[in-house]
């Protein structure tokens, strides 16, 4: 993806291996891997009727840096789910007020 989450390529895996993606112009790019649970072939948002959860969401940890004639090779186990973790802010203090 871009650095502004637009898709820019697709792959589907199946099982264990590599993925290449040959020939990317140079620039920041973000990889992101879907958990197709039900196997539709697409991201399924959660429903609050049925109270089923949205396919989880995993995001390499690093931002990808291409430079021209460079070959960039990255190792991934994404059965850890790099799931984005909520930054939450500790709660505000309301002595001295």
């Amino acid at each position: 993806m871009s650095e502004d989450e637009k898709i820019l390529k697709e792959a589907k895996m199946e099982k264990d291996g590599k993925i290449e993606f040959p020939l990317l112009d140079r620039g920041a790019y973000r990889v992101r891997v879907i958990y197709d649970l039900n196997n539709d072939g697409k991201w399924t948002t959660g429903d609050f009727k049925t109270k089923r959860q949205p396919e989880p969401v995993s995001y390499l940890p690093v931002n990808v840096d291409i430079k021209e004639n460079w070959v960039r090779d990255y190792n991934w186990d994404i059965g850890e789910k790099n799931v984005k973790k909520l930054k939450i802010k500790p709660a505000q203090s309301r002595a001295g007020r």
